[in-house]
């Protein structure tokens, strides 16, 4: 068990006509870009973020290759991580209230 919370990201991923297999397909690729790519990279911005996120599959998911996922991946982590790692910086170079004694 780890302590503190930690970052969560959920999937949606419709039938678009597709069988149980290739969902469950789709969804093992997706896990394992979440891992490699968003979470990481969470973990090592070093600013204790802690998201909530869902994602919902696309039907051009399915016929994507997994380089191009991992590119909308890649994106997709810029993004959540630009405002953030902004606010943290500017939140460490806070000077703090002087307190009188």
């Amino acid at each position: 068990m780890r302590d503190g919370p930690n970052s969560r990201i959920g999937f949606i991923v419709p039938k678009h006509g597709h069988t149980a297999v290739r969902r469950n397909r789709l969804k093992r690729i997706l896990r394992e870009l979440t891992r490699l790519t968003l979470l990481s990279a969470l973990r090592a911005s070093g600013a204790g973020l802690v998201m909530d996120i869902v994602m919902r599959a696309r039907p051009s998911a399915y016929s994507a290759s997994q380089d191009a996922l991992r590119a909308e991946f890649d994106t997709l982590r810029a993004r959540l991580l630009r405002p953030a790692v902004a606010e943290s910086s500017q939140r460490t170079n806070v000077t703090p209230p002087a307190t009188g004694s």
